[in-house]
Protein backbone atom coordinates (compact mmCIF):
# COMPACT_ATOMS: atom_id res chain seq x y z
CA UNK A 1 0.00 0.00 0.00
CA UNK A 2 2.47 2.55 0.99
CA UNK A 3 5.59 2.89 3.27
CA UNK A 4 3.76 3.84 6.64
CA UNK A 5 1.40 0.67 6.08
CA UNK A 6 4.43 -1.30 5.60
CA UNK A 7 6.41 0.20 8.38
CA UNK A 8 3.74 0.04 10.91
CA UNK A 9 3.20 -4.04 10.29
CA UNK A 10 6.91 -4.45 11.05
CA UNK A 11 6.52 -3.39 14.13
CA UNK A 12 6.43 -5.15 17.29
CA UNK A 13 3.71 -5.05 20.55
CA UNK A 14 5.98 -2.69 22.43
CA UNK A 15 6.85 -0.73 19.26
CA UNK A 16 3.26 -0.29 18.81
CA UNK A 17 2.62 0.71 22.03
CA UNK A 18 5.11 3.55 21.98
CA UNK A 19 2.96 5.41 19.12
CA UNK A 20 0.36 5.69 21.79
CA UNK A 21 2.04 8.69 23.01
CA UNK A 22 1.76 10.50 20.23
CA UNK A 23 0.85 13.71 20.04
CA UNK A 24 -1.92 13.31 16.90
CA UNK A 25 -5.08 15.03 15.60
CA UNK A 26 -8.16 13.15 16.05
CA UNK A 27 -8.05 12.40 12.08
CA UNK A 28 -4.42 11.20 12.44
CA UNK A 29 -5.37 9.23 14.83
CA UNK A 30 -8.12 7.63 13.15
CA UNK A 31 -5.19 6.81 10.31
CA UNK A 32 -3.34 4.87 11.81
CA UNK A 33 -5.89 2.92 13.80
CA UNK A 34 -7.55 2.34 10.46
CA UNK A 35 -3.93 1.12 9.12
CA UNK A 36 -3.26 -1.05 11.96
CA UNK A 37 -6.69 -2.41 11.22
CA UNK A 38 -6.29 -3.55 7.39
CA UNK A 39 -3.81 -6.96 7.81
CA UNK A 40 -1.01 -6.79 4.79
CA UNK A 41 -2.12 -10.76 4.19
CA UNK A 42 -5.69 -9.38 3.20
CA UNK A 43 -4.29 -7.68 -0.19
CA UNK A 44 -5.20 -3.86 1.75
CA UNK A 45 -4.97 -0.97 -1.56
CA UNK A 46 -4.55 2.60 -0.43
CA UNK A 47 -7.62 2.94 -2.17
CA UNK A 48 -9.56 0.96 0.26
CA UNK A 49 -7.84 2.59 3.31
CA UNK A 50 -8.82 5.90 1.73
CA UNK A 51 -12.64 5.63 1.13
CA UNK A 52 -12.53 4.00 4.78
CA UNK A 53 -11.29 7.58 6.41
CA UNK A 54 -12.80 9.42 3.96
CA UNK A 55 -10.08 11.28 2.37
CA UNK A 56 -8.90 12.36 -0.96
CA UNK A 57 -6.13 10.51 -2.60
CA UNK A 58 -4.25 13.58 -2.05
CA UNK A 59 -5.08 14.19 1.76
CA UNK A 60 -4.33 10.66 2.11
CA UNK A 61 -0.95 10.09 0.56
CA UNK A 62 -0.10 13.51 2.49
CA UNK A 63 -1.02 12.49 6.33
CA UNK A 64 0.47 9.03 5.75
CA UNK A 65 4.05 11.18 4.42
CA UNK A 66 3.46 13.06 7.81
CA UNK A 67 3.14 10.41 10.41
CA UNK A 68 5.61 7.79 8.89
CA UNK A 69 8.58 10.61 9.76
CA UNK A 70 6.73 11.13 13.21
CA UNK A 71 6.59 7.36 13.83
CA UNK A 72 10.52 7.42 12.62
CA UNK A 73 10.92 9.81 14.97
CA UNK A 74 10.06 8.00 18.00
CA UNK A 75 11.11 4.16 16.90
CA UNK A 76 14.41 5.88 15.64
CA UNK A 77 14.66 9.33 17.66
CA UNK A 78 18.39 9.83 16.67
CA UNK A 79 17.33 10.19 13.22
CA UNK A 80 20.16 9.38 10.55
CA UNK A 81 21.89 6.27 10.75
CA UNK A 82 19.93 5.18 13.42
CA UNK A 83 16.98 5.01 11.58
CA UNK A 84 18.84 3.24 8.64
CA UNK A 85 20.15 0.54 10.65
CA UNK A 86 16.28 0.31 11.70
CA UNK A 87 14.86 0.01 8.11
CA UNK A 88 18.05 -2.41 7.33
CA UNK A 89 17.42 -5.03 10.13
CA UNK A 90 13.76 -4.96 9.56
CA UNK A 91 14.66 -6.28 6.06
CA UNK A 92 12.67 -3.00 4.44
CA UNK A 93 14.48 -2.45 1.49
CA UNK A 94 12.26 -0.09 -0.38
CA UNK A 95 11.92 2.46 2.90
CA UNK A 96 15.64 1.89 2.95
CA UNK A 97 16.57 3.08 -0.63
CA UNK A 98 13.95 5.81 -0.18
CA UNK A 99 15.68 7.28 3.49
CA UNK A 100 19.06 6.68 2.10
CA UNK A 101 18.19 9.25 -0.85
CA UNK A 102 16.74 11.17 1.48
CA UNK A 103 19.84 11.30 4.12
CA UNK A 104 21.86 11.86 0.81
CA UNK A 105 20.38 15.29 -0.16
CA UNK A 106 20.87 16.12 3.42
CA UNK A 107 24.26 15.51 3.33
CA UNK A 108 25.25 17.01 -0.02
CA UNK A 109 25.70 20.38 1.21
CA UNK A 110 27.93 18.82 4.31
CA UNK A 111 31.69 19.06 4.41
CA UNK A 112 33.86 16.00 3.29
CA UNK A 113 33.95 14.50 6.83
CA UNK A 114 30.56 14.02 6.78
CA UNK A 115 29.72 12.56 3.70
CA UNK A 116 32.62 9.77 3.98
CA UNK A 117 31.31 9.28 7.52
CA UNK A 118 27.92 8.73 6.03
CA UNK A 119 28.76 6.79 3.17
CA UNK A 120 31.46 4.56 4.96
CA UNK A 121 28.88 3.63 7.91
CA UNK A 122 26.31 2.94 5.59
CA UNK A 123 28.43 0.80 2.81
CA UNK A 124 29.86 -1.31 6.22
CA UNK A 125 26.25 -1.56 7.51
CA UNK A 126 25.31 -3.40 3.81
CA UNK A 127 27.80 -5.74 4.26
CA UNK A 128 27.21 -6.64 7.79
CA UNK A 129 25.71 -10.00 7.01
CA UNK A 130 24.15 -11.82 3.94
CA UNK A 131 20.37 -11.25 3.28
CA UNK A 132 17.84 -12.06 0.93
CA UNK A 133 17.64 -8.40 0.62
CA UNK A 134 21.33 -7.20 -0.28
CA UNK A 135 21.75 -4.90 -3.17
CA UNK A 136 24.63 -5.25 -5.25
CA UNK A 137 23.82 -2.29 -7.41
CA UNK A 138 23.47 0.26 -3.78
CA UNK A 139 26.53 -1.12 -2.97
CA UNK A 140 28.55 -0.82 -5.71
CA UNK A 141 27.07 3.09 -6.08
CA UNK A 142 28.22 3.69 -2.31
CA UNK A 143 31.48 1.73 -2.83
CA UNK A 144 31.96 4.62 -5.54
CA UNK A 145 31.17 7.69 -3.42
CA UNK A 146 33.42 6.71 -0.65
CA UNK A 147 36.56 5.94 -3.27
CA UNK A 148 36.22 9.18 -4.06
CA UNK A 149 35.74 10.70 -0.57
CA UNK A 150 39.06 8.69 0.22
CA UNK A 151 41.32 7.54 -2.71
CA UNK A 152 43.31 5.06 -0.29
CA UNK A 153 44.16 1.82 -1.59
CA UNK A 154 43.12 0.24 1.76
CA UNK A 155 39.69 1.42 1.43
CA UNK A 156 39.26 0.30 -2.49
CA UNK A 157 40.48 -2.55 -1.12
CA UNK A 158 38.16 -2.91 1.91
CA UNK A 159 35.24 -2.45 -0.37
CA UNK A 160 36.23 -5.17 -2.93
CA UNK A 161 36.35 -7.85 -0.20
CA UNK A 162 33.20 -7.05 1.29
CA UNK A 163 31.26 -6.90 -1.72
CA UNK A 164 33.03 -10.41 -2.77
CA UNK A 165 31.89 -11.16 0.40
CA UNK A 166 28.21 -11.11 -0.53
CA UNK A 167 28.77 -13.22 -3.62
CA UNK A 168 30.35 -16.17 -1.81
CA UNK A 169 27.45 -16.38 0.93
CA UNK A 170 24.89 -15.53 -2.59
CA UNK A 171 26.70 -18.84 -4.32
CA UNK A 172 26.79 -20.95 -0.82
CA UNK A 173 23.52 -20.16 -0.99
CA UNK A 174 21.95 -21.20 -4.01
CA UNK A 175 22.59 -23.88 -6.38
CA UNK A 176 25.20 -26.00 -6.65
CA UNK A 177 27.62 -24.71 -9.44
CA UNK A 178 31.04 -25.56 -9.88
CA UNK A 179 31.67 -22.86 -12.35
CA UNK A 180 30.54 -20.55 -10.49
CA UNK A 181 32.99 -21.85 -7.37
CA UNK A 182 36.04 -22.10 -9.21
CA UNK A 183 35.44 -18.22 -10.13
CA UNK A 184 35.20 -16.93 -6.83
CA UNK A 185 38.33 -19.00 -5.93
CA UNK A 186 40.42 -17.16 -8.51
CA UNK A 187 38.80 -14.03 -7.26
CA UNK A 188 39.41 -14.82 -3.82
CA UNK A 189 43.21 -15.40 -4.82
CA UNK A 190 43.93 -12.44 -6.81
CA UNK A 191 42.32 -10.42 -3.88
CA UNK A 192 44.62 -12.05 -1.05
CA UNK A 193 47.67 -11.30 -3.36
CA UNK A 194 47.03 -7.86 -3.51
CA UNK A 195 45.87 -7.97 0.32
CA UNK A 196 49.31 -9.69 1.16
CA UNK A 197 51.12 -6.46 -0.73
CA UNK A 198 50.06 -4.21 2.27
CA UNK A 199 46.53 -3.89 3.56
CA UNK A 200 45.15 -2.61 7.09
CA UNK A 201 43.89 -5.21 9.34
CA UNK A 202 40.38 -4.77 8.73
CA UNK A 203 40.82 -5.30 5.24
CA UNK A 204 42.62 -8.36 6.06
CA UNK A 205 40.01 -9.75 8.71
CA UNK A 206 37.27 -8.76 5.97
CA UNK A 207 39.46 -11.34 3.35
CA UNK A 208 40.02 -13.86 5.84
CA UNK A 209 36.00 -13.77 6.87
CA UNK A 210 35.47 -14.78 2.81
CA UNK A 211 37.85 -17.36 3.29
CA UNK A 212 35.86 -18.76 6.67
CA UNK A 213 33.02 -19.20 4.17
CA UNK A 214 33.91 -20.29 1.43
CA UNK A 215 36.09 -23.12 2.99
CA UNK A 216 33.15 -23.73 5.51
CA UNK A 217 30.28 -23.71 2.64
CA UNK A 218 31.67 -24.16 -0.63
CA UNK A 219 34.84 -26.32 -0.82
CA UNK A 220 34.27 -27.87 3.07
CA UNK A 221 37.54 -28.45 4.79
CA UNK A 222 37.67 -28.32 8.39
CA UNK A 223 41.28 -27.95 9.20
CA UNK A 224 41.85 -25.14 6.87
CA UNK A 225 38.98 -23.34 8.24
CA UNK A 226 40.04 -24.01 11.77
CA UNK A 227 43.09 -22.23 11.64
CA UNK A 228 41.20 -19.15 9.46
CA UNK A 229 39.16 -19.00 12.48
CA UNK A 230 42.62 -18.76 14.75
CA UNK A 231 44.15 -16.45 12.50
CA UNK A 232 41.45 -13.97 13.07
CA UNK A 233 40.68 -14.05 16.38
CA UNK A 234 44.73 -13.53 17.02
CA UNK A 235 44.40 -10.53 14.59
CA UNK A 236 41.58 -9.12 16.91
CA UNK A 237 43.70 -9.48 19.76
CA UNK A 238 46.29 -7.97 17.95
CA UNK A 239 44.81 -5.10 16.83
CA UNK A 240 41.95 -4.34 19.58
CA UNK A 241 41.85 -0.48 18.82
CA UNK A 242 40.87 -1.21 14.67
CA UNK A 243 38.71 -4.34 15.19
CA UNK A 244 36.90 -4.06 18.33
CA UNK A 245 35.04 -6.35 20.63
CA UNK A 246 32.13 -7.40 18.10
CA UNK A 247 34.44 -8.34 15.76
CA UNK A 248 36.31 -10.81 18.38
CA UNK A 249 32.98 -11.44 19.86
CA UNK A 250 32.35 -12.64 16.00
CA UNK A 251 35.34 -14.44 15.65
CA UNK A 252 34.49 -16.33 18.84
CA UNK A 253 31.28 -17.27 17.87
CA UNK A 254 32.38 -18.92 14.61
CA UNK A 255 34.94 -20.86 15.75
CA UNK A 256 32.03 -22.19 18.15
CA UNK A 257 30.13 -22.62 14.87
CA UNK A 258 32.90 -24.32 13.69
CA UNK A 259 32.92 -26.99 16.39
CA UNK A 260 29.17 -27.56 15.88
CA UNK A 261 29.57 -28.28 12.43
CA UNK A 262 33.07 -30.25 11.85
CA UNK A 263 33.92 -30.80 15.81
CA UNK A 264 33.36 -34.31 17.59
CA UNK A 265 31.08 -33.28 20.08
CA UNK A 266 27.63 -31.26 19.89
CA UNK A 267 27.17 -30.76 23.69
CA UNK A 268 31.08 -29.11 23.54
CA UNK A 269 29.88 -26.40 21.06
CA UNK A 270 26.78 -25.96 22.89
CA UNK A 271 28.54 -25.18 26.50
CA UNK A 272 31.01 -22.80 23.86
CA UNK A 273 27.99 -20.89 22.69
CA UNK A 274 26.11 -20.86 26.17
CA UNK A 275 29.42 -19.29 27.84
CA UNK A 276 29.66 -16.54 25.10
CA UNK A 277 25.93 -15.67 25.65
CA UNK A 278 26.14 -15.63 29.42
CA UNK A 279 28.83 -13.58 29.06
CA UNK A 280 27.56 -11.20 26.33
CA UNK A 281 23.73 -11.54 27.36
CA UNK A 282 23.00 -9.03 24.69
CA UNK A 283 24.43 -10.97 21.82
CA UNK A 284 21.19 -12.87 22.06
CA UNK A 285 19.11 -10.43 20.73
CA UNK A 286 21.84 -9.00 17.91
CA UNK A 287 23.10 -12.10 16.40
CA UNK A 288 20.44 -14.15 14.86
CA UNK A 289 22.86 -16.44 12.74
CA UNK A 290 24.51 -17.65 15.78
CA UNK A 291 21.31 -17.95 17.91
CA UNK A 292 20.15 -20.30 15.60
CA UNK A 293 22.88 -22.52 15.94
CA UNK A 294 22.81 -22.56 20.08
CA UNK A 295 18.20 -23.29 19.26
CA UNK A 296 19.61 -26.11 16.66
CA UNK A 297 22.29 -27.54 19.51
CA UNK A 298 19.85 -27.30 22.23
CA UNK A 299 17.56 -29.17 20.01
CA UNK A 300 19.55 -31.82 19.07
CA UNK A 301 20.89 -32.19 22.63
CA UNK A 302 17.45 -32.63 23.89
CA UNK A 303 17.66 -28.98 25.86
CA UNK A 304 14.18 -28.84 24.62
CA UNK A 305 12.90 -25.95 27.74
CA UNK A 306 15.60 -23.71 26.50
CA UNK A 307 15.39 -24.10 22.64
CA UNK A 308 10.63 -23.64 22.79
CA UNK A 309 11.68 -20.37 25.56
CA UNK A 310 14.19 -18.98 22.80
CA UNK A 311 12.02 -19.39 19.79
CA UNK A 312 9.29 -18.20 21.70
CA UNK A 313 11.45 -15.26 22.50
CA UNK A 314 13.30 -14.40 19.07
CA UNK A 315 11.18 -16.02 16.37
CA UNK A 316 9.73 -14.11 13.90
CA UNK A 317 6.01 -14.16 13.23
CA UNK A 318 4.34 -15.09 9.77
CA UNK A 319 3.74 -11.63 8.99
CA UNK A 320 7.07 -10.49 9.59
CA UNK A 321 8.47 -8.55 6.42
CA UNK A 322 11.55 -10.48 6.46
CA UNK A 323 10.78 -13.68 4.89
CA UNK A 324 14.02 -14.95 5.49
CA UNK A 325 13.90 -14.53 8.95
CA UNK A 326 10.22 -15.99 9.20
CA UNK A 327 11.12 -18.94 7.33
CA UNK A 328 14.02 -19.61 9.60
CA UNK A 329 11.44 -19.56 12.52
CA UNK A 330 9.52 -22.09 10.71
CA UNK A 331 11.87 -24.60 10.34
CA UNK A 332 12.83 -24.19 13.67
CA UNK A 333 9.80 -24.49 15.29
CA UNK A 334 8.82 -27.80 12.79
CA UNK A 335 12.09 -29.59 13.81
CA UNK A 336 11.83 -28.92 17.61
CA UNK A 337 7.66 -30.04 16.88
CA UNK A 338 8.99 -33.21 15.21
CA UNK A 339 11.47 -34.13 18.59
CA UNK A 340 9.03 -33.56 20.65
CA UNK A 341 6.23 -35.75 19.20
CA UNK A 342 3.47 -32.53 18.13
CA UNK A 343 2.83 -33.24 14.96
CA UNK A 344 -0.10 -30.93 14.09
CA UNK A 345 2.11 -27.89 15.22
CA UNK A 346 4.47 -29.08 12.96
CA UNK A 347 3.06 -29.88 10.00
CA UNK A 348 1.48 -26.25 10.21
CA UNK A 349 5.22 -24.82 10.40
CA UNK A 350 6.27 -27.08 7.57
CA UNK A 351 3.47 -25.65 5.32
CA UNK A 352 4.14 -22.09 6.57
CA UNK A 353 7.73 -22.51 5.29
CA UNK A 354 7.12 -23.40 2.30
CA UNK A 355 4.71 -20.89 1.44
CA UNK A 356 6.79 -18.47 2.81
CA UNK A 357 9.85 -19.82 0.66
CA UNK A 358 7.85 -18.83 -2.66
CA UNK A 359 7.89 -14.98 -1.64
CA UNK A 360 11.60 -15.19 -1.75
CA UNK A 361 12.75 -18.29 -3.13
CA UNK A 362 16.21 -20.01 -2.08
CA UNK A 363 17.16 -23.77 -2.92
CA UNK A 364 18.35 -24.75 0.73
CA UNK A 365 15.27 -23.84 2.02
CA UNK A 366 12.79 -25.40 -0.12
CA UNK A 367 15.27 -28.80 0.44
CA UNK A 368 14.95 -28.25 4.03
CA UNK A 369 11.05 -27.92 3.47
CA UNK A 370 11.10 -31.64 1.90
CA UNK A 371 13.27 -33.35 4.10
CA UNK A 372 10.87 -32.04 7.31
CA UNK A 373 8.05 -32.84 5.10
CA UNK A 374 9.22 -36.17 4.55
CA UNK A 375 10.42 -36.89 8.13
CA UNK A 376 6.58 -35.77 9.37
CA UNK A 377 4.74 -38.14 6.73
CA UNK A 378 7.25 -41.20 8.59
CA UNK A 379 6.67 -39.68 12.47
CA UNK A 380 3.24 -39.63 12.04
CA UNK A 381 2.45 -42.47 10.58
CA UNK A 382 2.12 -41.71 6.79
CA UNK A 383 4.57 -43.88 5.14
CA UNK A 384 2.77 -44.41 2.17
CA UNK A 385 3.04 -40.88 1.22
CA UNK A 386 6.16 -40.48 2.37
CA UNK A 387 6.76 -43.54 0.17
CA UNK A 388 5.62 -41.52 -2.84
CA UNK A 389 7.39 -38.18 -1.96
CA UNK A 390 11.05 -39.74 -2.21
CA UNK A 391 11.02 -39.98 -5.92
CA UNK A 392 10.09 -36.33 -6.29
CA UNK A 393 12.46 -35.04 -3.76
CA UNK A 394 15.45 -36.85 -5.41
CA UNK A 395 14.56 -36.11 -8.66
CA UNK A 396 13.98 -32.34 -7.25
CA UNK A 397 17.87 -32.34 -6.06
CA UNK A 398 19.13 -34.20 -9.20
CA UNK A 399 18.04 -30.84 -10.95
CA UNK A 400 19.51 -28.86 -8.39
CA UNK A 401 22.85 -30.34 -8.96
CA UNK A 402 22.59 -32.91 -5.62
CA UNK A 403 23.34 -36.18 -6.55
CA UNK A 404 24.28 -38.95 -4.01
CA UNK A 405 28.13 -39.26 -5.98
CA UNK A 406 28.52 -35.54 -4.78
CA UNK A 407 26.47 -34.91 -1.89
CA UNK A 408 27.08 -36.27 1.81
CA UNK A 409 23.54 -36.18 2.71
CA UNK A 410 20.80 -33.98 1.09
CA UNK A 411 19.59 -37.68 -1.20
CA UNK A 412 21.10 -39.79 1.30
CA UNK A 413 18.56 -38.72 3.16
CA UNK A 414 15.68 -39.65 1.22
CA UNK A 415 17.41 -42.66 0.57
CA UNK A 416 18.17 -43.91 4.35
CA UNK A 417 14.22 -43.01 4.76
CA UNK A 418 13.55 -45.97 1.72
CA UNK A 419 15.92 -47.90 3.53
CA UNK A 420 14.49 -47.63 7.19
CA UNK A 421 10.61 -48.30 5.88
CA UNK A 422 12.22 -51.94 4.24
CA UNK A 423 13.73 -52.46 7.89
CA UNK A 424 10.78 -51.81 9.61
CA UNK A 425 8.24 -53.92 7.57
CA UNK A 426 10.68 -56.76 6.23
CA UNK A 427 13.75 -56.50 8.90
CA UNK A 428 16.22 -55.93 6.22
CA UNK A 429 18.94 -54.46 7.58
CA UNK A 430 20.73 -51.20 6.06
CA UNK A 431 23.36 -51.93 3.62
CA UNK A 432 26.94 -51.22 4.72
CA UNK A 433 27.37 -47.74 2.91
CA UNK A 434 23.82 -47.02 4.14
CA UNK A 435 24.96 -47.65 7.36
CA UNK A 436 27.83 -45.31 6.67
CA UNK A 437 25.84 -42.59 5.69
CA UNK A 438 23.37 -42.98 8.74
CA UNK A 439 26.34 -42.91 11.12
CA UNK A 440 27.08 -39.60 8.85
CA UNK A 441 24.08 -37.72 10.01
CA UNK A 442 24.78 -38.15 14.03
CA UNK A 443 27.81 -35.53 13.50
CA UNK A 444 27.84 -31.78 13.55
CA UNK A 445 24.69 -29.80 11.89
CA UNK A 446 23.71 -32.97 10.31
CA UNK A 447 22.45 -34.33 13.83
CA UNK A 448 19.55 -32.34 13.06
CA UNK A 449 17.92 -34.75 10.26
CA UNK A 450 19.88 -37.72 11.58
CA UNK A 451 17.98 -37.64 15.13
CA UNK A 452 14.53 -37.46 12.90
CA UNK A 453 16.21 -40.55 11.24
CA UNK A 454 17.13 -42.37 14.88
CA UNK A 455 13.08 -42.10 15.69
CA UNK A 456 12.08 -42.70 12.74
CA UNK A 457 14.48 -46.15 13.13
CA UNK A 458 13.28 -46.76 16.79
CA UNK A 459 9.44 -46.50 15.99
Amino acid sequence: MNYLFTYLHALGEEERTQLDDLLLSPRERETLAALFAMEPKSGATKEEARVRLGMSGTMFDKTCSLLLRRVYNTIAPEGGMQLVRDLHGRGLHAHLLHEVRVQERQIAQGGREEQLRFYHDLFVLLHQNFTIHYDPVLAARIARKLHRLAPDADIRLFTEASMLAMAVWRAAAGEADPEVDAGLLQRLQRLQRRVDGGAGPRTRYRLLRNWIVYYGQIDCQAEVRADLLDQTIDLCRTYPEVLGSAELLGARMMRAEHEYFFGDSHRTAYEHYRAIFDEHSDALSQQRYHRSKYIQLATILGEYHEAESLLERFAASPNDPDVGHTKGSALAWAKLYLMTDRFPEARNAIDLAFELNQKRFFVQFEIECRLLQTAWCVLSGDVETAEQLVPTHLKYLRSKGYTPANSLHYPWFFKLVLALIEERHTGKRLSRQLQQRYDGFQQGAAAQYGLLLERMRRR
